[in-house]
């Protein structure tokens, strides 16, 4: 634990460095590393999802549990409730919101090719947290209180 307080107490510092061209040179090389872990996560999944593809049941249950996965990740606003389930048709991904108090489902049927079936995952989180951020501002007034 002390290593890593260590290790981002050094990064603040080259980040937020005195001379703005060096903070401006480690702000990048910190992001090409974070990007880099990115990308090597992406592809781990990738692979498992090929290995996985043999077996269309296997398939769609890893594909369910890496979305469970990804939208459990979202800061998820109190009282929204994210559902996964499996059918025998796909997997269908489900929103409830508090505010309209019902539930809002999107679906999709694999493709079987892990490149285009992992895109949808990311798009459709990527959706579902824009859903959540939209529907919290439509509860809230011009002075920016939030309405129940």
């Amino acid at each position: 634990m002390k290593n890593k307080a260590a290790d981002a107490v050094e990064i603040l510092d080259a980040i937020g460095h005195e001379n703005e061209k060096e903070g401006i040179r480690w702000t990048k090389y910190f992001m090409n590393q974070y990007a880099k872990k990115e990308w090597e996560k992406d592809q781990i999944k990738k692979e498992k999802l090929k290995k996985a593809n043999k077996n269309k049941k296997d398939y769609v249950l890893l594909l369910a549990k890496m979305l469970q996965q990804e939208l459990y990740i979202l800061d998820t606003p109190k009282d929204y409730t994210l559902d996964v389930k499996i059918t025998p048709k796909g997997i269908i991904m489900g929103i409830k919101s508090p505010y309209k108090n019902r539930w809002v489902y999107k679906a999709f049927k694999p493709s079987g090719v892990p490149k285009y079936d992992y895109a949808y995952i990311q798009n459709a989180v990527a959706e579902t947290d824009a859903f959540m951020i939209n529907d919290n501002r439509r509860s809230q007034t011009d002075s920016g209180i939030f309405l129940p």
